[in-house]
Parts: C-alpha cells; structure tokens; sequence
C-alpha cells in the first residue's frame, strides 16, 4: 500500500507523518482504474463519484 500525504498536492497541507492512522483504518471504496491510466491525478478524480466517501483504495495497473 502507498499513502500520498495531502502536501503532495496542496501547498502548506499535511506532511505524512501529521496524518492521523485513524484516518487510513476502515472501510473503504476499491476504484479499479484502466490500465491505460498511468497516474492518479486530478483528471482521473474528477470522473469519479466520490460523494460521500470517505476513504478510497485506487488499483490501477501496478497493484494488480
């Protein structure tokens, strides 16, 4: 599993080790994404329903 700490996308925001383990422990949504997708960025996200969710788990080609 690999964790990207909200500092990798906003300025200013949590660096990893500020990120709670609470927060990475419970149910999640699995999104399996297209082999041809090569990274998770904010394309990618912007299609996806992600209301109301909490935590989700991206498999993309390099987790299968």
């Amino acid at each position: 599993m690999h964790v990207d700490a909200p500092s990798h996308f906003m300025a200013g925001a949590a660096g990893v080790t500020d990120v709670s383990m609470d927060s990475l422990v419970g149910p999640a949504r699995v999104i399996d994404l297209p082999d041809a997708v090569s990274a998770v960025d904010r394309l990618v996200v912007a299609g996806l329903d992600l209301e109301d969710l909490q935590r989700a788990l991206f498999r993309t080609s390099r987790s299968r």
